[in-house]
């Protein structure tokens, strides 16, 4: 029974987990509000959620507003390209699937195609620009390539995804964890990912690499 009531136990670990999720996911509906931040919101939802499931320490809403003024700026636009990109593809599709002829079926069946990519790469986006320091041009070139390299992954983080919004709508309560909980789970799966692509830290070097070191190497 002293094992029950063990906080460190992975039990009340995990449960300690999903309250910092519901908050976190509190946080990022307020500062999705006026819809053009939903950018930097996501971003820094995904910066705080890869920390968590590492059981890096700190404080949430600290570093969450960090994330989210630092990367303030290249979230609004690659959050608003990704909005007007989905909207187009969106209205494009309800717009062909009305015509009956053999182009516009084409049309869709290509639209469709571009969209699943679409999907894919914003599962990536936000995680990438929150680990990653780059051009906003840079990050969409290396959120495909990543996205489609880890194929395997990404349509498992798409299947669950899925998964967890339709849990989620028949079983209402797990509302208040919202997105946050699609972000806390997928970031399982990202954490590997991304490390993959972080820069390598130099080990030390001994002494005798030291004294083998020419003074231009030492410099």
């Amino acid at each position: 029974m002293g094992r029950l009531f063990d906080l460190n136990n992975p039990f009340w670990n995990f449960m300690g987990k999903l309250v910092d999720v519901m908050w976190l996911n509190i946080l990022w509906l307020l500062c999705c509000i006026p819809i053009v931040t939903i950018g930097p919101a996501t971003t820094a939802l995904y910066y705080v959620m890869l920390k968590l499931v590492k059981d890096e320490e700190g404080s949430l809403t600290k570093n969450f507003f960090h994330s989210f003024k630092q990367n303030l700026k290249q979230g609004m636009i690659i959050g608003c390209i990704m909005l007007l990109v989905g909207l187009f593809f969106w209205f494009d599709i309800q717009y062909y699937l009305q015509q009956n002829t053999t182009f516009s079926f084409i049309i869709v069946v290509v639209m469709m195609i571009l969209t699943v990519v679409y999907i894919c790469m914003s599962i990536y986006i936000y995680p990438i620009l929150a680990r990653f320091d780059n051009t906003v041009k840079n990050i969409f070139y290396h959120t495909f390539l990543i996205s489609i390299r880890h194929l395997p992954k990404t349509i498992a983080m798409l299947v669950l995804t899925v998964l967890v919004i339709m849990i989620q709508l028949f079983m209402p309560f797990l509302v208040i964890l919202g997105y946050g909980l699609v972000a806390f789970l997928n970031s399982y799966l990202l954490v590997g990912i991304l490390e993959q692509y972080m820069p390598k830290k130099e080990e030390p070097k001994t002494p005798e690499e030291l004294a083998s070191m020419t003074a231009s190497e030492v410099q």
